[in-house]
């Protein structure tokens, strides 16, 4: 699947952490914290693991860290 942002083919695991990261923000808004607290925990954890599959210095671990830095961290 390609990102319409930015037209990259987005790795399973990026995908994964937009999903959870939406449905931390569904959570969130229906006042439910806990749910969303561990929904966005998922997020990180996808986002961390899509990281881990490109170069550092690519334009796609830009945009991935950049989602990543997008997702609550409920500190």
């Amino acid at each position: 699947q390609r990102n319409p942002e930015n037209g990259f083919l987005m790795h399973k695991e990026a995908v994964l952490g937009f999903n959870a990261k939406r449905i931390g923000d569904i959570y969130r808004d229906a006042d439910r914290p806990e749910d969303a607290a561990a929904s966005y925990a998922r997020a990180r954890e996808f986002y961390r693991q899509a990281l881990a599959l490109v170069e550092a210095e690519s334009d796609e671990y830009a945009a991935y860290q950049e989602d990543l830095n997008q997702v609550p961290t409920g500190e």
